[in-house]
């Protein structure tokens, strides 16, 4: 089900505004649910950023296998002063957003912690308010999955300091796949020392 639009994918010159994902919490098919999902929007000619001639051959994404290990408990701690930053993209466009946040998680163990992003003009449009930005780079990137790294949507507990992230829908930026965007580029902060074999594998093909 789609939960609004997200502005995280810019045509050059132009903000584009692209579809987001919801954050079902708690079903195991709910990946199987997005994996759907995100296949449908880059069939529609509506809201696919794939050209035309791509268009018509994808059939749909290749995906990882469901990782158990990958929906992780992760503990939200937001910060006191929030501070605007520009994020670069891959033009020359400065993307303006606002530090949320850290999270804080284990995987097999290992301790992690990753930035997470609020974007300003989410807060002044209805259904967006509580829409964070998690973009990620791991050991996977270049290899098994896109080198510009990926992101995941979440959205800020309504209640306490807990937020489930489930790198089994991490997914591509429209750059991976198309011309004429300006993505997001994943600060160097927010790298993961470690694969991350979850979400949308990268096929340079589509």
């Amino acid at each position: 089900m789609k939960i609004g639009k997200l502005i995280y994918c810019i045509a050059f010159f132009t903000m584009l505004t692209i579809n987001g994902f919801s954050q079902p919490q708690n079903k195991t098919s709910d990946v199987t649910a997005w994996q759907k999902q995100i296949n449908e929007e880059y069939s529609n000619k509506v809201t696919s950023p794939l050209s035309m001639t791509a268009r018509a051959k994808f059939t749909g994404f290749e995906f990882f296998k469901e990782d158990a290990k990958l929906k992780v408990i992760a503990t939200l701690v937001i910060n006191s002063v929030k501070k605007e930053v520009g994020l670069k993209t891959s033009s020359a466009f400065i993307l303006k957003q606002t530090e949320y946040g850290q999270i804080n998680f284990s995987i097999e163990g290992k301790k992690y912690s990753l930035t997470i992003y609020q974007s300003p003009t989410h807060l002044q449009e209805k259904g967006l308010e509580d829409y964070l930005f998690l973009p990620f780079t791991d050991e996977s990137n270049g290899v098994e999955t896109y080198g510009g790294g990926r992101y995941i949507d979440l959205k800020i507990p309504e209640k306490g300091n807990v937020i489930l992230v489930d790198f089994n829908k991490a997914y591509n930026p429209y750059c991976a796949y198309s011309t004429g965007f300006s993505c997001p580029k994943v600060p160097e902060n927010n790298n993961l020392p470690i694969k991350i074999l979850g979400g949308v594998k990268y096929v340079s093909s589509h």
